[in-house]
Parts: structure tokens; sequence; C-alpha cells
């Protein structure tokens, strides 16, 4: 009973800072489905998106790639 009363907390806490986040003009820059807004820039890495997070994986000899976003913040 103690710990589903920790984690619950958690989980209120955590709503709140992420919606105090959103009110204080926070840009979220990655919608945790797609790359849409990002570029690639030189080597040849490829990055896809997994388990909501970004994943790279290095081609031997391509030098260093490097994944940005769009726009200028």
């Amino acid at each position: 009973m103690k710990n589903l009363k920790t984690y619950l907390m958690l989980a209120v806490l955590a709503a709140a800072a992420n919606d105090a986040a959103a009110q204080k003009g926070f840009i979220s820059l990655f919608d945790g489905k797609t790359l849409k807004g990002w570029k690639i820039l030189a080597g040849k890495a490829e990055y896809k998106v997994e388990n909501g997070g970004i994943t790279g994986t290095a081609v031997l000899n391509s030098g260093n790639t490097f994944l940005v976003t769009e726009k200028e913040y």
C-alpha cells in the first residue's frame, strides 16, 4: 500500500511538472513518433524512432553524423 501511494504521488508530480512546462512556453522538439522537424547533417548514420526515443546507428568509415532540428531556436 505504501508503494502504491508513492507511485501515485510521483504520477501526480510528473503531470503537474509537464503542465507547468507547457504553460511557460516550453516547446517540444520531438513528438515521440516521427522525425518530423529534424534533419541529418554530414555522415551516413541512420536515425529512427523506437519506443518513443530516437535511435542512431553509425556507419563505419562515414564520419560524424548529426541529427539537428530544421528550425533554429
